[in-house]
């Protein structure tokens, strides 16, 4: 399936709501987690050696569907992936995230990246999204992190319609930068400002019950007239 146009009335298109949970193993799974179960993956930022930039919708950087693995594969990254999907599936609409997130930094980004996962293990990317997390009860209010609080985060992606492969997985990897496209958090609750000394930034995403992080994505209730 794929390489066809979709037409609808609107947009999005109608639409049901698929989610997928992520899991202490850094799965995307259909199953919420259940009751009393409890997961906390870390991570590290420094702001020194941000993730960077690979692809996307960029103007005077190199941009596209590049492939995602020299970003997956660094220290500073978390990927959550579904098993390979059984039959294809449609994706149109905009995907979101819901992450409880906690830092030991007043301050920090969240960049998440959704990838098609092909069976030889390449991971091209559908769609991004980025957040600085002072601003994430709306841009024009900052409100600095408690260290160590466990905050709900909502995190939009791109609008996009693909189809996803028989095989293939989804592919969801968090990290707190994307640079050179967004600038770097230097994690003290203030402006980058240079030869001011940034601030390393250990995170963390909570998947558990009472804290279950979420991928959320738009699939077509019928697809539009090809």
């Amino acid at each position: 399936p794929g390489n066809t146009w979709r037409y609808a009335d609107s947009w999005p298109p109608a639409h049901t709501e698929v989610k997928r949970h992520l899991g202490a193993e850094q799965r995307l799974s259909e199953t919420p987690p259940a009751a009393g179960s409890e997961a906390v993956l870390r991570y590290t930022f420094d702001p020194a050696s941000p993730c960077p930039t690979r692809g996307g919708g960029n103007l005077n950087i190199a941009a596209g569907p590049m492939d995602q693995r020299p970003v997956e594969g660094r220290t500073d990254v978390l990927c959550f992936a579904t098993e390979p999907l059984a039959v294809p599936l449609e994706i149109t609409g905009q995907a979101r995230a819901v992450l409880f997130v906690s830092s030991a930094a007043p301050d920090t980004d969240l960049s998440l990246r959704l990838s098609d996962v092909y069976p030889d293990g390449r991971s091209f990317l559908m769609a991004e999204g980025m957040l600085r997390l002072r601003f994430r009860e709306g841009l024009t209010k900052e409100v600095l992190m408690t260290p160590e609080t466990v905050y709900p985060v909502t995190l939009e992606l791109w609008p996009t319609s693909v189809a996803i492969n028989a095989g293939h997985r989804i592919r969801l990897a968090v990290t707190s930068s994307n640079h050179p496209r967004f600038d770097v958090n230097p994690g003290t609750g203030k402006p980058r400002a240079d030869g001011e000394p940034m601030r390393v930034q250990h995170n963390a995403i909570h998947c558990s019950a009472e804290y279950p992080s979420h991928l959320v994505l738009p699939v077509p209730v019928t697809p539009g007239t090809p």
